[in-house]
């Protein structure tokens, strides 16, 4: 009976230590699911933030085509108004050519001094000094316009 006894006290604290295991082995599974858990939510936060990422440089990259698009329609618009203005250029200083000819045929044909002291009456005279001073008062804003023209080029 001792022998049994012994024996069962022998199994007995075998059960208890193998219990005493499988405890300690269903505490470590326990610890490695919630730790699993864990891991799973932290990649599923990943995951969320790179997809967030991704749809945070999709609106980034179409900014960038809208401002591309946009600056290539004021380039167009530049290179227009620059041609415009070319050409405006070009017209003025023609018109300026051709009054600077005109003056000089007619200083060739009457002096001022001439021109002036041919007049009729005062009021012919005055006359004549005012469209002397408008003409002169043209020719220069005439210079004015085409140094503006030049400095917007």
């Amino acid at each position: 009976m001792l022998a049994v006894a012994s024996v069962s006290a022998q199994t007995l604290k075998e059960l208890q230590a193998q219990q005493k295991k499988y405890a300690e082995e269903l505490e470590t599974t326990g610890k490695m699911l919630k730790q699993t858990k864990q891991n799973e939510k932290s990649t599923e936060n990943k995951l969320n933030l790179i997809g967030q990422d991704i749809r945070t440089r999709k609106k980034l990259i179409n900014s960038i085509n809208q401002e591309i698009i946009a600056l290539d329609q004021e380039q167009t618009r530049l290179q227009g108004e620059r041609t415009r203005l070319e050409a405006e250029l070009d017209s003025l200083k023609q018109d300026y050519a051709h009054l600077v000819q005109l003056t000089h045929y007619a200083d060739l044909q009457q002096s001022p001094l001439l021109f002036l002291l041919s007049a009729q009456d005062f009021n012919q005279l005055f006359r004549r000094v005012r469209y002397m001073r408008e003409f002169a008062q043209y020719r220069q804003e005439q210079v004015a316009r085409i140094e503006g023209v030049r400095a917007d080029k």
